[in-house]
């Protein structure tokens, strides 16, 4: 049996490192639905993980889940948890052997690998690309039936799952960035930021960014998990920690569009719903504004980093607004504003997204300057030294088609003169910016490469 089982570890580690292939997979769920092979950790984790890196290629994920494979997994999960409760019982029962042997521990460990493999698997197979027309916002897409199997999974455990191998595994690269890819999933689903934010798994993604700062892939997947879970969680770490994180994040990766669009998108929700002094604190209205001038055409980023910009701008207190002077906020609006305003970009649709964007952050903060008379001198200073006014002019030529963009042109350029600018132009303006901050588009991790992001462990 020793012989055959040593066979089948060394089958399923050659499939693990192979590129996916539909006859890769038929091999290994075929061998893990036979429940003696299920039952052997050895071979459970190795099948697992050869699962998990063949669900990469969405032709083989979707002949593993018509193969039953969700169900296949289920299994194994359920076989394992069982395990691990016994174990705890164990333990409850007579605390001093069954905890401190080795052999304990060593099984404990293989249960752990065996539940984290499963689950990021489970994770995987419930995923399916989002055949929008918009490249650029790419969101992960579930069936009805899909959904539900990923509820169950977040109520039966799976975050805990996720987070035990993790704090046993912190210095395994590989695992931290599958665990923080694991939770971003989870953190999709209501239930999955409820299991986050009730449980230690915000400290296991920040101690993972903290960690492996160097790891571009981890930050973008774990920056991505703390934006789904800003916009509900209760935030019990305190939002220092959070900003720290995410700005440290922006300027060990300045080239990673992916980190800096969750960044900003957790940024916007930290902004709105706390006293921005954080951000100001550790100046990151620069990194906002440097990310903004990085990747003009990203249309995500820019939404996110205009209404971090424009909240600063309104909340009345005035170091904001200087950190906004100082970081050039102006200039990086009108500079993304001049590489969106090609009549081909603008026709396309994303153009008009972008110009929404900045134009209602110029907006801003030409609203907040009106409080002091120097800032509003400073203020329309800095436009027309950055060529703002034959920005909009043209503007206003090339967006005939589009109102609401004419609109905000004609009350940005009121602004020199105060008292034309009505309230109901206001009011468009605020209602734009509102609108901005709340279309947060959840994303899916996509490599350089143009993948769907799930790394093949090596």
């Amino acid at each position: 049996m020793a012989t055959s089982t040593s066979a089948v570890v060394e089958q399923l580690s050659t499939i693990a490192k192979q590129h996916p292939t539909v006859c890769d997979a038929e091999v290994v769920v075929n061998i893990l639905a036979q429940q003696s092979m299920q039952t052997l950790p050895e071979i459970a984790q190795v099948g697992c993980t050869a699962l998990w890196n063949l669900s990469s290629d969405g032709m083989v994920r979707a002949y593993i889940v018509q193969a039953g494979g969700i169900r296949l997994v289920l299994s194994i999960i359920d076989t394992y948890r069982q395990q691990q409760q016994q174990h705890k019982n164990q333990c409850s029962c007579c605390n001093t052997t069954a905890k401190t042997t080795k052999t304990a521990n060593d099984n404990d460990a293989k249960r752990d690998w065996v539940l984290f493999m499963a689950s990021g698997v489970l994770c995987n197979l419930t995923y399916q690309d989002d055949q929008s027309d918009d490249s650029t916002l790419d969101t992960p897409a579930h069936t009805t039936h899909q959904d539900e199997v990923l509820t169950a999974a977040i109520r039966g455990g799976i975050c805990q799952f996720a987070t035990n191998l993790m704090k046993r595994e912190q210095n395994n690269i590989q695992i931290q960035e599958k665990g923080c890819w694991m939770l971003w999933t989870i953190s999709h689903e209501p239930e999955g930021r409820e299991a986050i934010c009730n449980g230690d798994a915000c400290r296991d993604i920040l101690r993972a960014m903290e960690h492996h700062m160097d790891v571009t892939s981890l930050q973008e997947q774990a920056a991505g998990a703390l934006w789904n879970l800003s916009e509900d969680c209760e935030l019990m770490l305190g939002t220092c920690e959070w900003v720290q994180s995410l700005l440290r994040a922006m300027r060990s990766h300045p080239e990673s569009v992916g980190v800096a669009r969750h960044a900003c998108g957790a940024l916007v929700h930290l902004v709105d719903d706390f006293t921005p002094h954080h951000l100001h604190e550790y100046d990151g209205v620069k990194d906002v504004t440097q990310a903004m001038i990085s990747f003009p055409y990203d249309v995500i980023l820019q939404e996110q980093a205009c209404a971090i910009l424009a909240q600063l701008a309104t909340w009345g207190d005035r170091e904001y607004r200087v950190a906004l002077s100082d970081a050039f906020g102006i200039d990086a609006i009108l500079y993304v504003i001049t590489q969106n305003m090609h009549p081909h970009v603008i026709h396309a649709g994303r153009g008009v997204c972008i110009l929404h964007s900045t134009l209602s952050a110029l907006l801003s903060v030409m609203e907040g300057s009106r409080t002091d008379r120097s800032e509003q001198i400073a203020t329309k200073q800095a436009f027309v030294r950055a060529n703002g006014v034959p920005i909009l002019s043209n503007i206003m030529v090339i967006c005939s088609r589009y109102v609401a963009v004419r609109n905000l042109v004609s009350a940005i350029l009121r602004y020199f003169d105060i008292s034309a600018v009505s309230d109901s132009t206001r009011n468009l303006a605020r209602s734009i910016r509102v609108n901005c901050r709340r279309r947060v588009k959840r994303t899916s991790y996509r490599d350089a490469e143009g993948g769907d992001g799930r790394r093949r462990l090596q």
